[in-house]
């Protein structure tokens, strides 16, 4: 109003030159692609992050099993020194038998 008072005419909107329905045709399109590219990255960083847990879950199985030689030679290891130590009780056994035999 303003304008038309100082005697100068109004610009025509930039909505009215292309067109109500021309914009919101350019507005819908570019929503369009936005969306297509958000589910495209989203789609990618899933399938990352899939990639990820799996060598994780890979590594944690080596390291399980690992683990589980570990555990093994322990156990050989606990066997081993019961049995010397059964032998040497069984030594020191016969040693003082023969002490015993000699005296």
């Amino acid at each position: 109003m303003l304008l038309i008072y100082l005697g100068k005419t109004p610009r025509t909107n930039t909505c009215k030159k292309l067109g109500d329905s021309t914009l919101q045709t350019i507005l819908l399109i570019s929503l369009f692609v936005i969306e297509i590219v958000a589910f495209g990255w989203l789609i990618w960083e899933a399938k990352q992050s899939r990639k990820q847990r799996e060598t994780i879950l890979e590594v944690e199985r080596q390291i399980l099993n690992l683990e589980k030689t570990i555990i093994t030679m322990e156990r050989t290891i606990i066997k081993k020194v019961n049995n010397i130590n059964n032998f040497t009780k069984r030594e020191k056994h016969l040693l003082e038998n023969e002490k015993l035999i000699k005296n």
